[in-house]
């Protein structure tokens, strides 16, 4: 059997599922892949058939006022980064590109912000029905949904995630990722050892959403994306 890699640029989530001892293993015809290898085109995104039957140990964020605040942080820096507005930016981020902080690089920097602009932009507040957070660090994220393409068996479970950092009590706008989960390439399997071998990769990823390796007080999801370790 082939060994599962957990995906999940968080990350990842708190999200325990009770399956059989072969959950976390791929079936052997079955390969494991990176998102980043995805080709998006002709995919189709659909509310997930599976279901996950033990609880999701996440904090609901519908109705929570941290939840509430973050999003309220991510609208404006939305709104920012569409108007190319980077003195607020500044103050909404947790930190800055190396290009947006180069005056010479004033054009590559506000590509940056269309590109953002026109990923988050999607985003709905209430699709992000799941919140990690403590003092430090907010973790935003929705359910996962089905994607799939029949023709080339490529199979996965996605999600949206936005990540936060708290500095003076507010949110700072750190990451987001509209495409994070885990794929595989079927190859004959069936329905239920597809669906199986996916949750066993997202449980993975899940499980270790608030793991802290280094005991910094940092969430190992979340400081993966700082540019420099922080103190």
């Amino acid at each position: 059997m082939k060994r599962v890699i957990a995906f999940g640029i968080i990350i990842i989530v708190i999200l325990y599922l009770a399956l059989t001892s072969g959950s976390n293993v791929a079936p052997e015809s079955a390969r494991v892949i990176e998102p980043s290898e995805v080709d998006r085109s002709g995919l189709m995104i659909t509310v997930p058939n599976v279901v996950l039957t033990l609880p999701n140990l996440s904090l609901p964020s519908l109705g929570n006022p941290l939840a509430e605040m973050a999003w309220q942080t991510f609208e404006k820096y939305q709104r920012s980064a569409g108007t190319h507005d980077l003195a607020t930016l500044r103050t909404l981020s947790h930190q800055i590109s190396e290009t947006c902080n180069n005056p010479k690089l004033e054009e590559e920097c506000f590509a940056l912000m269309d590109n953002v602009y026109a990923i988050g932009s999607e985003f709905k507040q209430a699709d992000f029905t799941n919140i990690w957070s403590n003092d430090k660090q907010i973790i935003l994220a929705t359910n996962y949904a089905e994607m799939g393409d029949a023709s080339s068996g490529l199979r996965g479970l996605i999600r949206s995630v936005i990540y936060f950092t708290i500095v003076d009590s507010e949110p700072r706008v750190l990451s987001f990722n509209n495409f994070d989960g885990a794929f595989i390439l079927s190859s004959g399997e069936s329905e239920e050892e597809i669906r199986e071998s996916l949750m066993g990769l997202v449980q993975s990823t899940d499980e270790e959403i608030t793991r802290d390796t280094d005991g910094d007080g940092w969430w190992d999801s979340v400081e993966e994306f700082f540019y420099k370790q922080e103190e």
